[in-house]
């Protein structure tokens, strides 16, 4: 056999080292294997990294929209729901704003009805002060009122009324009977 024999296998020697003689920092011997016997991780292995790459791309495009759909769904759900409270507080407000209305005619009724009947009451508080009037007028004619006697007083004034007694004093709680002596000049 020679060295050209295509059929030769080329020889691998492994050669071990006490751990006394090998240095720490020493790289670890590598095992180079031919071309053809290369595993298929390490001869595909940029091609696999790039594939796993867009593949977890893919995959956390895809996780990312479903849930933006699912948010975007719940959204709506909760602004379905709002606009549902709202429609219902709104016919609720519209029915009590047309009970305030109708409430607010019945009163603007009632309250033209209390001034016609004032105005009513106005006409006969007239037409009573007139017959009063006409009747104090009947009096007045039937007798004559008696006109207050005006008497100089002793120092010559003359212009005030005299109700008898000059000095008399009222005093709270007085009987009336005291306070007509009094007057009288008794």
């Amino acid at each position: 056999m020679s060295e050209n024999d295509p059929d030769r296998e080329p020889v691998i020697e492994i050669v071990t080292t006490s751990d006394e003689d090998e240095a720490p920092d020493a790289p670890a011997p590598s095992v180079v294997l031919p071309p053809g016997q290369a595993s298929f991780l390490h001869r595909y292995r940029l091609p696999l990294l790039l594939g796993g790459g867009a593949l977890l791309g893919l995959l956390l495009l895809g996780v990312g929209l479903l849930l933006g759909m699912f948010v975007r769904e719940f959204n709506e759900k909760q602004y379905v729901d709002q606009i549902v409270l709202l429609r219902g507080a709104l016919e609720k407000n519209a029915e009590a704003r047309d009970t305030a209305h109708q409430e607010l005619a019945a009163a603007a009724a009632e309250r033209q009805a209390l001034e016609n009947e004032r105005d009513g009451l106005k006409e006969q508080l007239a037409l009573s002060q007139q017959a009063l009037k006409s009747a104090l007028a009947q009096i007045s004619t039937l007798t004559p009122a008696p006109e207050p006697k005006i008497e100089p007083g002793p120092d010559g004034n003359s212009g005030y009324l005299r109700f008898g007694n000059k000095n008399c004093l009222i005093r709270p709680g007085q009987d009336r009977a005291e306070l007509e002596k009094c007057l009288r000049g008794d």
